[in-house]
């Protein structure tokens, strides 16, 4: 995704060989800090003009930030998995001989000669606000590293402490092969060399051989991702809201026997083949729409400090919950009121794929007005769901339970009944008590169940 950033307006003039600051600029949604997912370029790569420098991770949404200059990059100023903050520089480059800078950049110019004069461009990227290193005994630093942001990143990922890392690369830069080297406990130099023998060990001081092998027992910061911070806010937020949650048990029989008979024509209609198979959420969300029409408070939203008027909103732009490789996430689909359930379906799918590869947009998670979560998927047959402020009502769906239930009186044997099984879910709703009342979250609440237990019903009533 390309950066909407515009370049700036302004009498220019020449730059030769000037190095800039590039600084992270606002990227909307009152976002302050980010979290640099992924670097893109590396010191001395050339870039130009909307190349991407790198990935962040805001509390909403990731993001791919491009470059506002053709030239060399000279320095990184934070690692992977470092926090970034809008105003502070995110990368040093060198502009080409032939860029025309603008007066708004001028200050960038002067400000980066004389750090850069004094700084190695070999030297490794860092921060104010670095993430947090695995604990080390006290009397042990680790040594300068020279390494690349990806060699680091590889490092990282196999829980490897890359200060103690021999490099064999030039000037003592460390290389993906002697991260391998260090993991299977040789050299990689010596196993250049002397391919015949036997591995070496690799020396590891005591002190980090100690934590090893106590690691299980130490006790350590850690930092929260972003996804992690914005869900404190969220339900710090949400425990202001007085809760109303009122529970229901929904036969899904009905619904279970048209999921299956739509996936077999799914598989032998030829324009649908490439269609995954149904699941029962999007007939959950399709039927909370149709009950949203009856009962549209439930799609409000309240005004911030005024306590006499609610928005209520013309579209149902639901919300699923999902879980993420950040932590919680929720995605919400425009519009619902006029898909059909395969429609909802498509849109839900698209939205889980960016999801699981912390691909979503800021469109795809703002501009929700309600929310269901299903934990079912994951286990637990009840939930009490927690509103998303400024929504006010919002639904928890458990797993698909197994239960007897009697089918009618058989007179031969008195008051004794036949008992059938069943498939059922346990709904909960949870709503704002300071503008829904519980007569309307249980009409709400039956309608919906209605639909789902005669799902034929949001085929003869789709428009």
């Amino acid at each position: 995704t390309q950066s909407t950033w515009g370049m700036l307006h302004g009498s220019s003039r020449m730059c030769q060989g000037k190095v800039v600051k590039f600084s992270l600029a606002d990227i909307g949604e009152g976002i302050r800090e980010v979290v640099i997912k992924e670097w893109s370029v590396s010191v001395g790569d050339e870039v130009k003009q909307f190349d991407a420098i790198c990935e962040v991770q805001s509390d909403k949404a990731a993001v791919t930030i491009t470059s506002r200059y053709d030239g060399i990059v000279r320095r990184l100023y934070y690692d992977a998995d470092d926090i970034a903050y809008v105003g502070q520089p995110l990368v040093d480059i060198e502009l080409q001989d032939d860029y025309q800078a603008t007066e708004g950049e001028k200050d960038n110019e002067e400000d980066t000669a004389s750090s850069s004069s004094s700084s190695d461009d070999d030297a490794p990227a860092s921060a104010a606000g670095s993430s947090l290193s695995s604990v080390v005994a006290p009397s042990i630093a680790p040594p300068q590293v020279f390494a690349t942001p990806a060699v680091r990143r590889f490092a990282k990922e196999r829980e490897v402490e890359i200060g103690y890392v021999l490099g064999t690369g030039k000037d003592g830069r460390i290389l993906k092969e002697d991260i391998l080297a260090t993991i299977s406990g040789t050299d990689a130099d010596s196993n250049q060399i002397n391919s015949h023998k036997a591995p070496v060990q690799a020396v590891v001081p005591a002190a980090i051989q100690h934590q090893h092998q106590s690691h299980d027992s130490l006790d350590k910061e850690l930092r929260l991702n972003a996804v992690q911070k914005a869900m404190w806010k969220t339900m710090e937020e949400s425990l202001r809201i007085p809760h109303l949650t009122l529970s229901d048990e929904v036969c899904v029989d009905a619904l279970v026997a048209l999921r299956h008979q739509c996936n077999a024509l799914l598989t032998t209609d030829t324009p649908r083949k490439t269609f995954p198979k149904l699941t029962m959420m999007p007939f959950f969300v399709k039927a909370a729409s149709m009950a949203l029409m009856e009962f549209p408070m439930l799609n409000a939203q309240c005004i911030a400090d005024n306590k006499d008027k609610v928005l209520l909103k013309g579209s149902h732009n639901i919300g699923f919950a999902m879980d993420s490789p950040l932590g919680l996430v929720v995605p919400n689909v425009k519009k619902v009121e006029n898909l059909s359930v395969i429609e909802l379906a498509r849109e839900m799918q698209r939205l889980m794929d960016l999801g699981v590869n912390n691909k979503l947009s800021l469109a795809d998670i703002s501009g929700g007005t309600f929310t269901i979560s299903n934990v079912g998927n994951i286990g637990g047959t009840y939930t009490r769901p927690i509103i998303l402020p400024p929504q006010v009502a919002i639904g928890g769906i458990g797993k698909v339970a197994t239960v007897m239930k009697p089918l009618e009186s058989n007179p031969s044997v008195g008051s004794l009944y036949e008992y059938v099984r069943s498939q059922v879910i346990y709904i909960s709703w949870s709503a704002d008590h300071r503008i829904i009342d519980g007569a309307t979250v249980a009409r709400f609440s039956k309608l919906w169940k209605h639909y789902i237990e005669n799902p034929q019903l949001m085929v003869l009533e789709l428009s």
